[in-house]
């Protein structure tokens, strides 16, 4: 009996240790497949312009600011808030020239701001510098041209106004033919639902996004706010979304408090770098 009950307890013995040495090499191999996991998905966010959050990176958000060019007051809040904001100046201002000359130089991205006739013209005047129905291409091109020389390191284009001009399909076929001479991508801030925008730029072969949300309409937080959220739901359907603002002071100090929040969330973009994918 007592023999028997040494090898009873050497096979428990035996069976303890295989039990133990098992749990030892699952855990192991559990350790090991994590260490992967975690490599891999480091690899993923980082090749994702280094966001935390897989998911999210893929979802880049565009933010213009149109209207610069009338103050430099504008110069000392992006130099401290270095977003990648896009800045969309009106030609013949007193300080778009120097301003964005300046800004530049400190890597923003430089677009033109280019009025154009509204529904309610002469009502409503965009401005000496506009392009009207009235002009034929010639005059377009070198409105154009005038713009290009004031701003020469501008990539691209958007309207400021325009409903009236923008919904006209041949006119914009001949803005958009300038704009292809002069390598400028169209941003439609779509100021009306009857743009032309999309078509012009499809039958002429230039670069084209458009506006999804104008977010600062209302100068208050909480609507700034939502329509932030509108813009990120709008973006998480498509990949990216392009929302415009303007330089009013109330602008800059919601801006200042919540694009920190919204930078963990989302992937701040360049224009040009949504072209790349369009």
């Amino acid at each position: 009996m007592k023999r028997h009950s040494k090898k009873s307890s050497k096979k428990k013995r035996k069976k303890q240790l295989n039990l133990i040495f098992g749990i030892f090499f699952l855990l192991a191999g559990l350790l090991l497949f994590f260490q992967n996991c975690h490599k891999n998905a480091s690899f993923s966010y980082k090749k994702n312009n280094g966001s935390n959050n897989f998911l999210e990176a893929k979802i880049k958000i565009s933010i213009v600011m149109d209207d610069l060019g009338q103050s430099l007051e504008p110069l000392n809040w992006f130099l401290e808030n270095k977003y990648p904001i896009t800045l969309s100046f009106l030609p013949n201002l007193p300080y778009t020239k120097i301003l964005s000359e300046k800004l530049y130089q400190k890597g923003y991205e430089i677009i033109i701001h280019i009025p154009m006739e509204p529904n309610d013209f002469p009502k409503v005047n965009p401005g000496s510098d506009a392009i009207f129905l009235s002009m034929d291409k010639s005059k377009i091109k070198e409105k154009i041209m005038e713009f290009k020389k004031e701003l020469p390191f501008a990539i691209g284009a958007n309207n400021h106004m325009g409903s009236k001009f923008t919904s006209d399909l041949n006119k914009m076929i001949c803005f958009m033919e300038v704009l292809k001479e002069n390598n400028l991508f169209f941003l439609d801030s779509r100021t009306t639902a009857e743009t032309k925008g999309f078509e012009a730029a499809k039958a002429t072969g230039v670069l084209y996004l458009e506006r999804d949300v104008f977010l600062d309409n209302v100068l208050e937080l909480a609507y700034v706010k939502r329509q932030f959220e509108a813009l990120i739901k709008k973006a998480k359907v498509k990949g990216y979304g392009i929302g415009i603002c303007h330089p009013h002071k109330e602008t800059f100090k919601i801006l200042k408090e919540i694009l920190p929040y919204y930078n963990k969330k989302v992937n701040f973009s360049y224009l040009k770098d949504l072209t790349a994918k369009n």
